[in-house]
């Protein structure tokens, strides 16, 4: 974790350096800018933060295919930058306040997508809590059985599709992710800005590199989206490897 914190520090550095010199050559000192910040991405997303965590936890609990894993969290990333960017845009142009506003307002979005996830993860209890309760009463309704197993039969698993108890068939271990969920998911984690991006939107507008800014901003989210997607990957293969 020392070390990701220290590659973050020297990257910081090198990207403002970066950025004086497209202030200087114009675009055709874009292209380390940009790589920069997708490098800058990258290392910052393997870093601790709730948006991986609640990644993490929502596909390790449901069964998705990694694909649908790699398009959560390119989708949570591309949100992220995309929010950052409106922020600087809306603070600093539309309502023509200083920079030092637009960081104070970066603050506080990122304590509103706190709250946000707390929510979600409320509701998302509140639904489990709702599913296993609904079982527990389906089971005691056709079997007038309290507890969850009788006698030398053992526990069969519930199918929430027929309602009856049988053994798992090949069909349910391709039951899609739910996106009325999945895109909350994705929107909870990515109303909070990066800071990395605000800080570059903060150090391009004062010189007038408004847009190598923002192109910096997005390359950042496709380095972020790499490494956010390699751990959806993971706790997606992990989940389907427990229970094999």
């Amino acid at each position: 974790l020392i070390r990701i914190m220290s590659a973050q520090a020297g990257l910081h550095q090198q990207l403002a350096q970066a950025m004086r010199e497209v202030g200087h050559e114009g675009w055709i000192a874009a292209a380390p800018l940009i790589g920069l910040s997708a490098l800058y991405g990258v290392f910052h997303a393997a870093g601790p933060g709730h948006g991986k965590a609640v990644v993490t936890a929502y596909l390790g609990t449901r069964q998705a295919h990694p694909r649908q894993g790699l398009l959560l969290a390119t989708l949570a990333a591309l949100v992220q930058g995309a929010v950052a960017v409106l922020l600087v845009e809306i603070v600093a142009n539309l309502l023509d306040l200083s920079l030092r506003h637009a960081q104070r307002a970066g603050a506080q979005m990122e304590n509103l997508s706190f709250a946000l996830v707390a929510l979600l993860g409320a509701v998302l209890a509140l639904k489990g809590a709702t599913a296993l309760y609904r079982r527990w009463q389906w089971w005691r309704s056709h079997t007038g059985s309290p507890g969850l197993f009788t006698a030398g039969a053992g526990m069969r698993a519930y199918c929430a599709d027929c309602g009856s108890l049988h053994r798992l068939a090949a069909a349910h271990d391709k039951t899609s992710l739910n996106w009325r969920e999945g895109l909350p998911v994705a929107l909870v984690i990515g109303a909070r800005p990066c800071t990395g991006a605000i800080l570059v939107l903060l150090a391009a507008y004062p010189l007038g590199l408004r847009w190598a800014g923002i192109a910096a901003v997005m390359a950042m989210s496709v380095g972020t989206a790499l490494t956010v997607s390699l751990i959806a990957v993971g706790a997606i293969s992990a989940r389907t490897g427990i229970l094999r």
